[in-house]
């Protein structure tokens, strides 16, 4: 774990970019199109007044974080 204190993610980015993003009593998720041309949808929790989810990021990003934009 590394300590975080700015947003991972920006939803206008996800949208921007053709994801589609749902926050709703009944479910919470971003959906978008997969490599394999498929939909993914991957599922945020709501955790301690927070939305939360997971995400897996390569150790070698190829290139240096340039930080929020």
């Amino acid at each position: 774990m590394a300590d975080v204190d700015k947003p991972l993610l920006s939803v206008a980015h996800i949208v921007h970019n053709g994801g589609k993003v749902v926050f709703s009593p009944d479910a919470n998720y971003i959906e978008h199109q997969s490599k394999s041309g498929g939909v993914r949808r991957d599922n945020i929790v709501f955790r301690d007044g927070l939305y939360v989810i997971k995400l897996w990021v390569p150790r070698d990003q190829g290139a240096p974080f340039p930080g929020q934009a």
